[in-house]
């Protein structure tokens, strides 16, 4: 149960996103996804879930080649991709597109997660701007949440 214990965006990131591809997927990712949230639910002890994390991915347009600003030749796509843009979700509007909802209806619904802490963690290169931080910050993660249940 390697995947399942890990954080949702991560669990995410990994079996669907690609951000080295213009569809932003994997090809076969919905399939491994579900078949991992389908092991999660009965396997995994609530007890074991002390905290849940929740972040989405920006779609790299253009994909994450060398031409794009954010490349750097010996580091690993995946770790720019989680240092740079890292947004919550379900904030289309700047460029979410995992299936963060679905994974937070496994996790909370499914599981009963519902005395679990949750929180968001958060690597969105517009928070370096300081025009955004940090009421526009606060503001865009309470939205998210409303967001984010009105899904599950």
């Amino acid at each position: 149960m390697v995947h399942e214990l890990q954080q949702p965006s991560d669990l995410a990131a990994r079996l669907q996103g690609d951000n080295t591809v213009a569809s932003g997927i994997r090809d076969g990712a919905w399939p491994a996804l579900r078949a991992s949230l389908d092991r999660f639910v009965p396997l995994c002890p609530l007890e074991k879930v002390f905290y849940v994390q929740f972040s989405d991915r920006e779609r790299f347009d253009p994909p994450l080649s060398p031409a794009h600003p954010l490349y750097q030749e010996d580091f690993p796509p995946a770790l720019t991709w989680s240092r740079h843009m890292r947004v919550r979700p379900p904030e289309t509007e700047f460029g979410a597109y995992l299936p963060i909802a679905d994974i937070a209806r496994a996790w909370l619904v499914g599981k009963g997660g519902r005395k679990a802490s949750f929180r968001y963690e958060i690597f969105d290169w517009r928070m370096r701007d300081e025009s955004r931080r940090p009421a526009e910050n606060a503001r865009r993660a309470f939205l998210s949440w409303e967001n984010l249940i009105i899904l599950l």
